[in-house]
């Protein structure tokens, strides 16, 4: 549907676990030596200017959006969908004069050579992961940072505790947390700004991230619905296969559904009721 086109990620359960996967993994043409040169000097790039030191909060979520670019282009295959929206936020602080001015002049010139990279990268093998966004959030800005980031914490928690139980690697709740930086980033630019122009990029980084906050637990709520479906379907007709794992994570993710259910229905009519995602 709609809400999940703009998702980041996708949910398998490739073995044990259910993992935060790529939507799509194939790049527009084949990979070749500059394909590889590419990827390793932006992960290089990342990790280093990760390390970015200032007093201001600014440039410390810009560091922190390199951290989260060098663990995601650590993992195969490449997700470009998370690159290409970590890099519009490191891009956001490097346009804007204000914010800018948190940075100095050499660490500027490091991330605007980085950004010439990751654009080669996108542009060149992942051209459709560029398409913008297919819907838009009008919700009020108040609204939303008094009500998304309470329903943020709550799926955090639903995710971490499954992840305890061992029904989800880390990469699921290490993809919420990302959407939870940039959301907080978002959310403090908004309160403590005084510039226009400013506050109106805050506002749509603040709807943007709402949107994705939804569209992924609706992602993992379908997936888990889907594979629960499956499961009984198949262990009906073939009781025999049975097994005790399967007793131990079957409870496990019909209470992840019904625990994520009414969060998701809160982000979705916060949202603005858009078309229901399955």
């Amino acid at each position: 549907g709609p809400i999940l086109a703009d998702a980041l990620v996708d949910i398998s359960k490739p073995q044990e676990n259910f993992e935060a996967t790529v939507l799509d993994s194939e790049p527009d043409r084949a990979p070749d030596q500059r394909y590889g040169e590419l990827v390793e000097t932006l992960r290089y790039g990342a990790g280093r200017l990760a390390r970015i030191e200032t007093a201001n909060r600014i440039g410390r979520d810009a560091a922190d959006s390199f951290k989260d670019y060098a663990s995601f282009a650590e993992r195969k295959p490449l997700n470009p969908r998370v690159l290409g929206y970590l890099a519009e936020g490191i891009r956001a602080v490097v346009q804007d004069p204000y914010l800018s001015a948190s940075l100095d002049v050499f660490d500027l010139a490091n991330i605007s050579g980085f950004l010439v990279e990751h654009d080669e990268l996108i542009r060149g093998y992942f051209k459709r992961s560029l398409m913008p966004l297919p819907i838009e959030v009008t919700t009020d800005p108040d609204i939303l940072v008094r009500e998304l980031f309470p329903k943020l914490d709550a799926a955090k928690e639903i995710l971490a505790e499954g992840g305890a139980n061992g029904l989800f690697a880390p990469s699921v709740s290490d993809a919420l947390e990302m959407l939870h930086r940039r959301a907080d980033g978002a959310r403090r630019r908004l309160l403590t700004t005084g510039d226009e122009a400013e506050r109106s990029g805050a506002v749509a980084e603040l709807r943007r991230n709402s949107l994705l906050v939804t569209a992924y637990l609706g992602r993992i709520k379908g997936r888990l619905t889907q594979w629960a479906a499956k499961q009984a379907a198949y262990t009906k007709e073939n009781p025999l296969v049975v097994t005790a794992a399967w007793y131990t994570i079957m409870p496990l993710v019909k209470q992840v559904i019904v625990a994520l259910t009414p969060v998701f229905n809160a982000l979705w009519h916060l949202i603005g009721n858009l078309p229901l995602p399955f």
